[in-house]
């Protein structure tokens, strides 16, 4: 029971940033290069079985990622989400930006998660391409 009270939260929340993915309209690209595999976005599964999971944790990222100089000295504070593409082998195909923040920050977190590596999804037993949602938070010390 609580495994199936899992797996139906975990529908919600996906089914819960899709709707609100729909609602802010597309999201930007984090890089110039434009996109996953030609813009096939669909072939990245938003749920699946084992959800893909960055290595060293989520720590690992926000570790590295660097806040930048112009909104340290704005007093630039908060999160930026992400929406990273992950592939069959556990990198990072493209980084698209939900919600974001000015001076550098959207740069320094697509920067962190684009040089992170990933444990793949799967479905199955399978790995899968996959997509995972990660929200970056700045705060000022």
């Amino acid at each position: 029971m609580r495994t199936f009270t899992g797996v139906l939260a975990v529908l919600f929340l996906a089914l819960l940033a899709a709707v609100l993915l729909q609602a802010k309209g597309a999201p930007r690209s984090g890089s110039d290069a434009g996109a996953v595999e030609g813009g096939e976005e669909s072939a990245y599964l938003p749920v699946v079985e084992v959800m893909p999971e960055p290595v060293g944790g989520i720590g690992a990222i926000i570790k590295s990622v660097v806040y930048p100089d112009l909104a340290r000295k704005s007093n630039v504070e908060g999160k930026v989400y992400l929406v990273a593409y992950i592939n069959e082998q556990g990198g990072v195909d493209d980084v698209k930006i939900i919600k974001g923040l000015p001076a550098g920050c959207e740069e320094a977190a697509v920067k962190a998660v684009k040089e992170a590596k990933f444990s793949a999804g799967k479905q199955g037993g399978v790995a899968v391409k996959s997509q995972l949602s990660i929200p970056i938070q700045f705060k000022l010390k």
